[in-house]
């Protein structure tokens, strides 16, 4: 369930989206007003149904908007709502994360994955942290005798694996 602050006011022979109004103005406004007079007199921002998602994010924050009209040649299919956003954003960077983290987004739950099906999915980045480790082995065995002299220093070497 959505709550609705704006009004968008259609043209009633050719469907086509003339403006829109913020509901608080129509109710505030003068009754006898007709509500195309009630309406500032510019065309409202609007998205089409092929906008991105994080698009569609950029544009409401940008003109600090609670509903955005998605339309189609003029003629309004709906709206897109600031939750709505809220919603995609979290997905998009929840993606994100499980990106940079070297996971690839799992199409169906953790739990139902066959065994087969993570591995593939991680062993890009398994195989370059083996690959980087091995390196580290190497280096850490080369300057042995560095490292006994002074011990400290290999409390920093899970620093520069990360």
């Amino acid at each position: 369930r959505e709550t609705i602050y704006a009004i968008y006011i259609v043209d009633p022979e050719t469907q086509l989206l003339l403006r829109s109004t913020g509901l608080r103005r129509l109710i505030t406004g003068n009754p006898e007003d007709s509500i195309l007079s009630v309406a500032p007199d510019r065309m409202p921002v609007t998205v089409t149904p092929l906008t991105d998602r994080e698009n569609l994010a950029q544009t409401i924050s940008k003109y600090d908007l609670l509903a955005l009209p998605v339309v189609d040649h003029g003629r309004i299919l709906g709206i897109v709502t600031v939750d709505d956003i809220i919603d995609t954003m979290i997905e998009e960077t929840t993606e994100d994360v499980h990106r940079f983290g070297g996971m690839e987004a799992l199409d169906e739950p953790y739990m139902k994955m066959s065994f087969l099906a993570m591995i593939q999915k991680r062993a890009g980045w398994l195989c370059a942290l083996f690959l980087s480790e091995m390196l580290t082995a190497n280096a850490m065995q080369s300057y042995e005798g560095e490292l006994e002299k002074a011990i400290v220093l290999t409390l920093f070497i899970p620093l520069i694996m990360s």
